[in-house]
């Protein structure tokens, strides 16, 4: 399956088109051409400003057949326990 790339290059960042952001661009894997390579996709890293946004966005992705494998979560505090700050 092909869909449009979810992404705009921005200083050397990828970052994600406002319109692909939504649970329905973001409900299953796809493949695009990333870096002059095809690639599939098959699972996101989202960042939000606070805990009730993220919470409201999860729910509608797993009403779309998502599956949450990792978090919701603070980082790098709820995904590296072992590490602390000053190891970076």
């Amino acid at each position: 399956m092909n869909k449009e790339s979810p992404f705009v290059e921005t200083d050397g960042l990828l970052l994600y088109k406002q319109e692909c952001k939504t649970p329905e661009f973001l409900n299953s894997s796809f493949c695009i051409h990333l870096f002059g390579e095809l690639v599939v996709v098959d699972h996101y890293v989202l960042l939000f400003p606070d805990s009730e946004t993220l919470t409201d966005y999860a729910k509608i992705l797993v009403n779309y057949d998502a599956k949450i494998t990792e978090g919701p979560g603070k980082w790098p505090d709820d995904f590296c326990p072992e590490q602390s700050l000053g190891d970076f």
